[in-house]
């Protein structure tokens, strides 16, 4: 039988790259770190990942606001016969019902070339207009202003922004395993290898790990691993900060 739902109980170019790679640090030491400290086994849940989905999905209903921290490494040789071509991706995602922050801070290494791509970002929900303050490398910050429609307004709906599931998932039925203290399963397919950890208090996800890997008829390959923490509820007071609107310049 599945448990219950319950409730699950943040001046200057040279400043922003230093708080920005000072979080970006933060991320991928925590993000590496084990998701549970438990030492007891995993052993078959009374349940299956088809009937654990639903009940997760359910959980979100009490989430109020989220942060997703990615770190996504990609390796190939198709485009670079003489080594790999690698990027390295830092995301950190917080959201509201009215305001999303978007931290991102990517390293590339091409034919021999590395470049580096450092993004700031918040989008606003300021009466019936939505606001787009971006900061991208050296570019001072800037604002978009657009008015509300259906399609821009639904990042903020939050069970939306974390839906769990499509068809292919849920019809994908894998035994789910537990320790006490999560809930787990792996699911395969398409090359792509997917592991899910929930909370078994709040039901709620709180980690992803995806592998794929490809090879060409050519015997090229591809691969790519994501790493996903989730938190949530800790930052409803989320608002775009005064000194990114008093120093955004208005695009047209």
């Amino acid at each position: 039988m599945l448990p219950k739902k319950q409730k699950f109980i943040q001046k200057g170019d040279f400043m922003m790259r230093k708080r920005i790679t000072g979080i970006m640090l933060g991320i991928v030491l925590f993000i590496m770190s084990p998701l549970t400290v438990s030492a007891a086994p995993m052993v078959p849940a009374p349940f299956t990942s088809d009937q654990l989905l639903p009940v997760a999905q359910a959980a979100m209903a009490g989430v109020t606001s989220y942060q997703i921290a990615l770190v996504s490494t990609s390796e190939s040789n198709k485009y670079n016969p003489t080594g790999k071509d690698t990027v390295f991706s830092i995301y950190q995602i917080t959201g509201t019902s009215s305001c999303i922050h978007i931290l991102r801070d990517q390293n590339i290494s091409a034919a021999g070339k590395n470049l580096s791509d450092k993004l700031d970002q918040y989008f606003s929900l300021e009466g019936n207009m939505e606001k787009n303050y971006i900061h991208r490398n050296d570019i001072p910050w800037f604002v978009l202003t657009d008015p509300v429609t259906e399609k821009n307004l639904s990042k903020y709906n939050i069970q939306y922004a974390l839906r769990l599931y499509d068809s292919d998932t849920i019809n994908n039925v894998v035994p789910v395993y537990t320790d006490g203290e999560v809930y787990q399963f792996t699911q395969s397919g398409n090359g792509t290898v997917s592991t899910y950890t929930f909370d078994a208090a709040s039901m709620l996800l709180i980690g992803i790990r995806q592998e794929n890997s490809e090879t060409d008829s050519k015997g090229r390959t591809m691969t790519v691993s994501l790493d996903y923490v989730f938190t949530y509820n800790q930052f409803d007071t989320l608002t775009v900060p005064a000194e990114v609107i008093a120093t955004a310049k208005p695009m047209p």
